[in-house]
């Protein structure tokens, strides 16, 4: 047995993808604890289908794949691929190379590849224990093993002989054989019981089964009675629809007698309308000018009766100030008395105060200056008692520092000497001191612009491709999400291609006609054009409103000739499959279009629908017939403005479907999914998805080139930022060892 490779991506510590090469001899890995030799190890007993995650120092699934770092994305899946050579063919499989690749899930999921091909972890086991490689062995050999390999009791050091010797993969095999043995047992019992337990129903579901059987051929001679009563039916009113018609025909033409005296009657009526409306417009100008008029002399009259009361009240006003002038002049000369007395006394109190103030103030005076020559003697004994203490205190202080300074001139002058002998020998030290802080200091300046240098670089690496991997994730949604739009659409048109070669919503006629018009039927009916419905294109939003005007019309089949139309019909006769229109263009005699200069005014109005929808020049006929007499307008309150501008035969339809006839008549409602419904909206949908199909192909193809040159920018920038980690690394080492060169020559020194 020989390993050959081992390659790991996203597992664990291994975040890009890593391959080991084991060539001939002994391959060791050594580095610091920590450094992620272990988890090379445990790659290879996961790889090998090992399940205790406590062997494997982790918890979950989700500790097998990279975490993410500060400046790299956690990743979504761990991979191992364990190649082994098998020239000697030690492993009972016909590839002298043999891949074995385990891959990891955030969600949990785990699959295994064998030479690329997905496998379940029993046939991993399986070929491996055949080999001596089974989850259990002494293959792989971990830190303690071989302790706990020699603690063994004799029970549990078989176990590792029996592996080891290759016989647990046939033990293995015995004992799934045994749980299947027990588990058909049990299916056994069950079968027994299920047997036991219908056993006696038998009878009664036999009664029942012929019970069956006598229900099925009642019903199979009351189907037959039913078919010759609905044909004796179906006779009679067949019969009564022929006698209806030949009615319906007669009336018909007395309706069209009437509807001529009634569009005469009409046009009178339209005068008589118009006449009226002068004539109401006139009278409502009159109206308007008398009430001016009413208004006006109103308003004098008002004004009229206001002036009048005014001029009433100011002559009553003067007379009771005539009577009230007596008595108020008397009160003024006993007022002017009362005001001369109380301004004399006014006098005599304002000079009393004057008197009383200036007593006031001097003796104010006097006693502020005895209270600040009071002040003044207080700070002066105050200060010359702290004085005093402070002069006895500075002398206590003085005798304490002369004795003090006489004891230290004596040690200082024994110091002094040696202190300048230290002088000397530091003043050397410091020169040669500042002459290394100088180099030093330049290094240091140096590595530090190189430091900045480098990790500016590095965090506008880091930022870029933070960015190239949002630009990735977001591409691959938006390609996700074309791809599945592309899907969607590829599958409508698949349906509605399948829903028109079948004549999906036709009638049985119509796709009789079709399926015989086409070139290899054998019986292909000749000048078949089309179906009215795929040889108009409407524009997007007036498919129902065309519908509506069609009504009938849309499923009629439009031939090159009259005989080509016989033929269709004597072959509808032929085959029984209903009853279709033919519209042969060799014949037809379309009425004039509707003249719609009277309605143009009208807001709202869109146009002549003949005008409106797209045709060949060839089908022009066939358009004025099925549209030339309709009118197209936004809703239903537009129609009814335009149904009074408009005279003779003609239809006005709105976008929502309503119809309003020439005769009145308004129809509308809701749709039902009718068996013609949305004929014009599947034919216009089916003409425009391959435009769109077209265009989300070329989105799709720009999203994919994005994606690869996003792709293999990203790659560069990995491979660009791995190298500056190194050159970063060997920067470090550098510095360490001038760091270590210039600490062990200031120790020598």
């Amino acid at each position: 047995m020989r390993l050959k490779q081992v390659e790991l991506h996203g597992y664990k510590t291994f975040a890009a993808k890593t391959e080991f090469l084991f060539e001939d001899g002994i391959t060791a890995i050594v580095g610091p604890n920590g450094s992620g030799k272990s988890n090379i190890a445990d790659a290879i007993r996961w790889v090998l289908g090992e399940q205790s995650y406590r062997i494997l120092r982790a918890k979950r699934t989700e500790d097998m794949i990279f975490s993410g770092s500060e400046h790299r994305a956690r990743q979504g899946m761990a991979r191992v691929t364990l190649t082994l050579d098998n020239t000697s063919g030690w492993l009972p499989i016909e590839f002298s190379e043999v891949t074995v690749e385990r891959r990891a899930y955030r969600s949990g999921e785990n699959e295994y590849y064998l030479n690329g091909n997905r496998v379940r972890l029993r046939d991993i086991a399986e070929l491996l224990s055949q080999s001596g490689l089974g989850q259990r062995t002494y293959t792989v050999i971990g830190q303690g093993l071989v302790d706990r390999a020699l603690s063994l009791g004799p029970t549990e050091r078989r176990a590792l002989f029996e592996e080891a010797a290759g016989i647990a993969v046939y033990q293995d095999k015995r004992a799934d054989a045994l749980r299947k043995l027990d588990r058909t047992q049990q299916n056994i019992v069950r079968v027994n019981d299920i047997i036991n337990e219908t056993g006696p129903r038998l009878r009664h579901l036999e009664r029942q089964a012929k019970r069956t059987q006598e229900q099925k051929k009642i019903a199979a001679r009351l189907e037959a009675l039913l078919r010759t009563w609905y044909g004796y039916r179906w006779r009679e009113r067949t019969q009564a629809l022929r006698l209806a018609r030949s009615v319906a025909r007669h009336r018909q033409k007395s309706m069209q007698a009437l509807q001529s005296d009634i569009d005469t009657v009409g046009q009178e009526m339209a005068k008589l309308r118009m006449r009226q409306e002068r004539l109401r417009t006139s009278l409502s100008q009159w109206h308007r000018e008398s009430s001016a008029l009413h208004a006006e002399a109103e308003m004098q009259q008002r004004e009229m009766a206001v002036f009048e009361e005014r001029r009433r009240l100011l002559r009553a006003q003067r007379e009771e100030l005539l009577t009230e002038l007596g008595p108020l002049k008397t009160d003024r000369q006993e007022q002017a008395a009362r005001v001369e007395t109380a301004q004399a006394e006014l006098a005599r109190v304002q000079d009393e105060v004057v008197a009383r103030q200036s007593a006031v103030t001097v003796a104010h005076s006097q006693l502020e200056s005895l209270q600040t020559e009071r002040q003044n003697l207080l700070s002066a004994l105050t200060a010359a008692q702290d004085r005093a203490f402070s002069l006895a205190t500075n002398l206590a202080d003085r005798d304490n520092r002369r004795a003090q300074i006489e004891e230290r001139l004596a040690e200082t002058t024994h110091e002094c000497a040696s202190h300048n002998k230290k002088l000397a020998q530091l003043q050397a030290d410091l020169a040669a001191a500042e002459a290394a802080q100088v180099g030093l200091q330049e290094r240091l300046d140096r590595l530090e612009a190189e430091s900045a240098s480098w990790q500016a670089r590095r965090t506008d690496q880091d930022a870029r491709l933070v960015q190239l991997e949002t630009r990735h994730q977001d591409l691959e949604t938006q390609l996700a999400a074309a791809h599945h739009e592309e899907s969607k659409l590829q599958d409508r048109y698949a349906l509605l291609t399948r829903m028109r070669e079948g004549g999906e919503g036709f009638y049985a006629g119509v796709r009789a006609v079709l399926h015989a018009a086409r070139p290899e039927g054998k019986t292909a009916l000749k000048g078949i054009v089309g179906v009215l419905t795929r040889l108009i294109d409407v524009p997007a939003g007036l498919e129902r409103a065309v519908e509506a005007a069609l009504d009938t019309r849309l499923q009629n089949v439009v031939v090159e000739t009259w005989n080509d139309a016989v033929a269709a019909i004597e072959h509808l006769k032929k085959v029984q499959s209903g009853r279709v229109t033919f519209l042969p263009l060799d014949t037809l005699r379309p009425p004039q279009p509707l003249y719609t200069s009277a309605a143009t005014g009208v807001k709202g109005v869109v146009g002549l629908a003949s005008e409106l929808v797209a045709f060949e020049e060839r089908l022009r006929p066939v358009v004025e017939l099925a549209l030339g007499q309709t009118l197209v307008v936004e809703d239903i309150k537009i129609a009814r403005r335009a149904f009074a501008q408009l005279t003779g035969r003609f239809q006005i339809v709105t976008r929502a479907g309503e119809v309003l006839r020439s005769d009145g008549a308004v129809t509308g409602g809701i749709h039902r999914a009718a068996r013609d419904s949305g004929l014009l909206a599947h034919e216009r949908e089916w003409r425009d998805l391959p435009a769109q199909l077209s265009a989300l192909a070329e989105h799709i193809e720009t999203l994919a080139q994005d994606l690869a040159a996003t792709e293999e920018e990203k790659r560069s920038f990995e491979a660009r930022l791995s190298e500056m980690q190194a050159q970063a690394e060997q920067q470090r080492y550098r510095n360490g060892q001038h760091h270590f060169a210039d600490g062990a020559a200031r120790r020598t020194r």
